[in-house]
């Protein structure tokens, strides 16, 4: 489930297969299609309310008309376990095999930001939203990542 970063009304969410909006904060939700098959995550625009980028177990995928289609967004077609688009368009996402890459949202020309994960991979992204050199994840392992310079190199801060 996401909340639109443009407008907080619209949140998506992925039940049984399909791909579900509501244009009123939950109110009423409406199915809009099929989800893509083997999605992980969903990410919200920071330009567009109909603007989606899915992870998914053969890559991202990008939808500009709420989910009716989609496009590849990253050359790789490999899994993506984990995808955030900050405020300022600002994509983040990690590609098994790839690493953890990023675009701007209005180029989509990536950058391999760090790929020391090994056969490893990071489950959940989130940034500091006042610095947004320093971010965290959380890897298969279920350690805690921090990263001080952009997610370019990472430490464990945490083990549960």
């Amino acid at each position: 489930m996401e909340v639109s970063r443009t407008d907080p009304d619209v949140l998506y969410g992925a039940h049984a297969g399909m791909l579900q909006t509501s244009r009123d904060a939950g109110h009423p939700w409406v199915i809009d299609g099929p989800a893509p098959a083997r999605l992980i995550d969903i990410a919200t625009s920071a330009r567009d309310a109909d603007t989606l980028l899915d992870a998914t177990e053969t890559g991202l995928l990008r939808s500009t008309d709420r989910g009716a289609t989609w496009v590849q967004a990253h050359p790789a077609a490999a899994p993506v376990s984990s995808v955030d688009i900050s405020a300022d368009e600002d994509i983040l996402a990690f590609i098994l095999g790839v690493g953890l890459v990023q675009a701007e949202e209005t180029t989509l020309d990536w950058a391999v930001l760090s790929n020391a994960f090994g056969d490893g991979y990071l489950l959940h992204l989130a940034r500091d939203q006042n610095d947004p050199m320093q971010q965290y994840a959380v890897n298969g392992q279920a350690e805690m990542l921090a990263s001080q310079d952009g997610g370019a190199t990472w430490e464990m801060v945490a083990r549960s």
